[in-house]
C-alpha cells in the first residue's frame, strides 16, 4: 500500500530536532490523519517517551 503524504518541510525539521534519539518512528494512519513522531528506543520512563512525542498534520493538496 503506498500512502501520499505530505507535511510542512519546517515543522518536520523542528519535531525531528525536539527529539533526542538516534532514532525516530513514525505512526502513521491513514492519509488526513496526523502523524506521531516518538523516540525508536523503548524508555522505561513512560512519562519522559509521553513528553518527547511530536504530532504532525498532513497538508491538503489539491485535487488534479
Amino acid at each position: 500500500m503506498t500512502l501520499d503524504i505530505q507535511f510542512n518541510l519546517k515543522y518536520l525539521g523542528e519535531s525531528v530536532k525536539a527529539i533526542s534519539s538516534s532514532g525516530i518512528k513514525m505512526h502513521l494512519k491513514q492519509p488526513d490523519y496526523p502523524v506521531m513522531l516518538a523516540p525508536a528506543v523503548d524508555f522505561n520512563n513512560l512519562e519522559l517517551e509521553t513528553e518527547m512525542r511530536h504530532l504532525l498534520f498532513p497538508l491538503y493538496k489539491q485535487s488534479e
